[in-house]
């Protein structure tokens, strides 16, 4: 579908690895669509490496999610703790805002408490990938939204402007193996 406005929309999503160069995807900007699918494009990263996850966003009181599939099933499983952290199992690694019910009140995925209008933020904490993470490539999601990590989105998300993009994350180390045969 594509923007029901033409002032609020996602035109690029970033990753910055252990605070090295920021690799970017554009959204296309003709025509603008909620959802984008770029998984023929990938970002680049290596196990137990710290992430920061950003979006090009034009709008505002707005918040960003990023996800990935760790079990590489299709799915991303969003789950919180009751203290509103991220459950272990889920795919939602960073977040700018969630307040569950309370719209008022929240905290980011760093635990760091948020309330009033510094709820308008988009900024995603840092996350670390898992040292053990097995080498390959995962589907990832980056999400503008209001208060929902349900990857899905909320059912405001068209209306407010909000949106997708669906790319690959690369996780390889330094060194890999390559074998062939004929």
């Amino acid at each position: 579908q594509t923007y029901t406005g033409n002032d609020r929309f996602l035109s690029a999503v970033k990753l910055q690895a252990d605070g090295g160069e920021t690799q970017v995807i554009n959204a296309p900007t003709s025509p603008k669509t909620v959802y984008v699918n770029q998984i023929t494009n990938q970002l680049l990263a290596k196990p137990g490496e710290t992430l920061t996850p950003s979006v090009a966003y034009n709008g505002n009181w707005m918040h960003g999610y990023a996800y990935i599939d760790f079990a590489n099933d299709g799915k991303f499983l969003a789950t919180m703790n009751d203290d509103l952290s991220i459950a272990d199992g889920s795919d939602l690694v960073s977040f700018s805002f969630y307040g569950g019910a309370d719209n008022d009140n929240g905290v980011n995925s760093a635990g760091t408490s948020i309330s009033g209008q510094n709820r308008n933020t988009l900024e995603m904490p840092s996350f670390t990938l898992p040292a053990d993470m097995a080498h390959g490539v995962y589907r990832m999601r980056y999400k503008v939204d209001w208060n929902s990590i349900d990857p899905a989105g909320s059912n405001t998300i068209i209306p407010d402007g909000g949106g997708y993009v669906d790319l690959m994350l690369d996780v390889h180390g330094d060194k890999v193996s390559v074998s062939a045969s004929q």
